[in-house]
């Protein structure tokens, strides 16, 4: 356990916070807790880190710019709660969710994600979304993309 932690990378990458970690070596066993955590950092610096992180296109991870989160966060590989705000080039969300990545099964999450002017479209590379204000609710992915889709057809018959 460690308070008052802060480490800095570059210019653009810092965390600070109180952290806890309990499990190691034992990776599928370990718990990371990051509590009033204030994070900093972008997708170049993520892919020196991760280097499949760059070969993703769409969503635009690249256009985000810096992203800075304020909040607490525990979890481990396969279930993660996160409660805070994020904020970035593209606009700001707030989370208090549950993040679950089953091995065998879709990822989903539990909680409320809300978005405030987020330039949707820039991320996911579609023009036609610009910033949206937006409450999700206990999706998985397949159920998102159907509201998206619904969405944006629905904008599509009104346009004029």
């Amino acid at each position: 356990s460690i308070q008052n932690l802060f480490l800095r990378s570059s210019s653009n990458t810092f965390v600070s916070g109180d952290l806890a970690v309990k499990g190691l070596p034992d990776a599928n066993k370990t718990t990371i807790t990051l509590k009033q955590a204030n994070v900093q950092t972008n997708s170049r610096e993520i892919a020196f880190i991760v280097p499949a992180i760059s070969t993703i296109k769409s969503p635009d991870l690249a256009a985000l710019g810096n992203v800075h989160f304020v909040g607490n966060f525990s979890g481990t590989l396969h279930n993660v709660n996160a409660k805070g705000a994020l904020s970035s080039a593209l606009g700001g969300i707030t989370a208090d969710i549950v993040l679950s990545f089953p091995l065998n099964a879709q990822p989903s999450y539990k909680g409320i994600v809300e978005t405030q002017q987020f330039n949707l479209g820039k991320f996911l590379l579609k023009e036609f979304f610009t910033n949206i204000r937006s409450t999700f609710n206990n999706f998985n992915r397949g159920r998102v993309k159907i509201i998206m889709d619904c969405f944006s057809k629905n904008r599509r018959a009104h346009r004029s």
